[in-house]
């Protein structure tokens, strides 16, 4: 073996569950580091970006709190608090149904079509990472 070659690791020493726990572990790091890395350069928090991504993934649909709340595994005050905070910004606009005065929706604006585009961006990242996973 020469200088350049690194020498396989010897993945019989731990049990298939044990090394595919230990990928899974990697990757939810990598994206956590992404996540933060991208939505802090756009001026979004993670979640902001999690509930922007939550909405463009369905673009025919306007969502309710308790629905971005369950998309993101997070409770409904911090869905509320986020989405207050993108409405704010102009990224979404919340909406109430006439008939059902409790139910509050939103939807993305076009500049929160436009950051939810760009937050969708990096998860192109994690492919070629993920290729390279034994």
């Amino acid at each position: 073996m020469n200088a350049q070659e690194t020498p396989e690791p010897d993945f019989t020493t731990y049990p298939p569950a044990s090394r595919i726990a230990d990928g899974l572990d990697k990757i939810a790091k990598v994206i956590r580091q992404q996540a933060w890395g991208e939505a802090w350069g756009r001026g979004l928090t993670p979640t902001q970006g999690q509930v922007l991504l939550s909405l463009v993934r369905h673009p025919e649909k306007r969502k309710t709190l308790p629905e971005i709340a369950a998309d993101l595994g997070v409770s409904k005050v911090t869905a509320c608090l986020t989405i207050q905070v993108l409405a704010r910004k102009k990224l979404l606009r919340k909406e109430r149904r006439k008939r059902v005065l409790d139910k509050l929706y939103v939807k993305l604006t076009s500049k929160g079509e436009v950051a939810a585009s760009q937050a969708s961006e990096w998860t192109g990242l994690l492919v070629p990472i993920i290729q390279t996973l034994p």
